[in-house]
C-alpha cells in the first residue's frame, strides 16, 4: 500500500474527473466571444491538467496535445507583443482554440488506449461468460463502442476537433471508470479459465477411459 504521504499518493487523490476541471469553460461555439486573459489562463491551466491527467492514468502518448499548448503558447506571445487591437484578439481566439484541441487530444489519445485494453480484455476472455463476474459488460461495450463514434466524427475535418474537447471529456472520464478495475477482475476471471480447462481435461480424460474400457471389452469378449 502507498504511503499516504508519498507524491504518487498525493497524485492520485488530487486527480479530479476530467469533465470536473473543464465543464466551466466556454463552449466551442462561443469561440469568437472569447476577449479576456482570464478565460485564456483557465484554458491554457485546463490542458495542462488534461496533459498531466492523461500522463498519470494512461502513460505516454500526449505529445499532440503538448505541441498544441506550444501553439497556444505563440499565440499568446504575438497577442501581448502586437500593439494592434484587432491582431490581439484573433490571436487570443486561436490560443484558446489550440486550448480546446490540446485538451481534445490529451482525452481522446486516452479514450483510445482505453477501448484498447477493453478489446484486448474480450479477446483474453472470449471463450467464457465474462458477464458472470462483470454483470455491467455489456454496457460497457457499449459505452467503449459510443466514445469510439465520437472520436470517428471528430476525425471527420482535422481543424474542427477542438469542438469536441467537451464531450471528449466526458467520455474519457466513462472509459477511464469502465478500465480501471480490469486488472483486477482478471483474476477473478483467470480462476474461471483454470476451471474450464481443469474440467474440460476431466471430461476428455473420461471420454479417453469409457472408449478404452469398451475397446477392452470388446477384445476380451
Amino acid at each position: 500500500m502507498d504511503d499516504v504521504n508519498s507524491p504518487d499518493a498525493l497524485v492520485h487523490d488530487t486527480v479530479l474527473p476530467m469533465h470536473e476541471n473543464i465543464k466551466t469553460l466556454p463552449n466551442p461555439s462561443s469561440l469568437y466571444q472569447i476577449n479576456d486573459w482570464v478565460t485564456i489562463k483557465d484554458l491554457y491551466k485546463s490542458a495542462e491538467d488534461a496533459i498531466s491527467t492523461v500522463e498519470y492514468q494512461v502513460g505516454e502518448g500526449v505529445d499532440v496535445a503538448v505541441n498544441q499548448l506550444r501553439y497556444a503558447g505563440h499565440h499568446i506571445l504575438e497577442a501581448l507583443t502586437t500593439g494592434d487591437a484587432n491582431i490581439e484578439q484573433e490571436e487570443m481566439r486561436k490560443a484558446a482554440r489550440h486550448c480546446m484541441r490540446s485538451i481534445y487530444d490529451s482525452c481522446s489519445w486516452g479514450i483510445m488506449t482505453f477501448n484498447d485494453n477493453m478489446l484486448e480484455f474480450n479477446k483474453d476472455y472470449r471463450l467464457i461468460v465474462i458477464s458472470e463476474v462483470l454483470p455491467d459488460y455489456l454496457e460497457r461495450l457499449k459505452k467503449c463502442k459510443k466514445a469510439m463514434e465520437c472520436i470517428q466524427a471528430a476525425r471527420v475535418d482535422n481543424a474542427q476537433r477542438y469542438k469536441f474537447f467537451k464531450i471528449a471529456a466526458e467520455h474519457y472520464d466513462i472509459l477511464y471508470e469502465c478500465t480501471s478495475d480490469l486488472s483486477m477482475i482478471r483474476e477473478d476471471l483467470n480462476k474461471k479459465v483454470k476451471q474450464q480447462l481443469r474440467n474440460r481435461f476431466y471430461m476428455e480424460a473420461g471420454f479417453i477411459l469409457a472408449v478404452i474400457a469398451i475397446i477392452l471389452t470388446l477384445a476380451l469378449a
